[in-house]
């Protein structure tokens, strides 16, 4: 007796037939259906065909196994898929002039430009 994949390789050995068939009874549940195969089977021989003999992969990249990199290389990586949303920020002091919700810079001091603490790493910051 032979397997479920290797009975719809026999009987739909393209994708050609395979879509024919599909047409034919509706959809693919209804010809998985038929068949006596549930409509994963179908979906796992449309993948065979599509890609070859390995029909569920996951993964097409190298896996990069995050203990492995230096702290640099974990926040290079972090800082590519996020973004740093805040990366410096412009500390000044207030003075008598200054009144709540204005618009301008009226009333406050330049002290100084740093980087942002949101912006290092946990580790850079001294944090734990």
């Amino acid at each position: 007796m032979e397997s479920k994949a290797a009975e719809l390789r026999r009987r739909y050995p393209t994708m050609e037939s395979l879509e024919l068939a599909i047409v034919e009874y509706k959809s693919k549940a209804n010809l998985g259906r038929t068949l006596g195969f549930s409509k994963q089977v179908i979906n796992e021989h449309v993948a065979y065909l599509k890609g070859g003999n390995e029909p569920r992969v996951r993964h097409k990249g190298p896996r990069i196994n995050n203990c492995d990199l230096t702290d640099g290389e974990l926040d290079a990586r972090i800082k590519e898929m996020f973004g740093c949303k805040y990366g410096e920020v412009t500390v000044y002091k207030l003075l008598d002039g200054y009144v709540s919700g204005q618009s301008g810079l009226e009333g406050l001091e330049f002290i100084r430009t740093e980087t942002s603490r949101t912006a290092m790493a946990l580790w850079a910051r001294g944090g734990g």
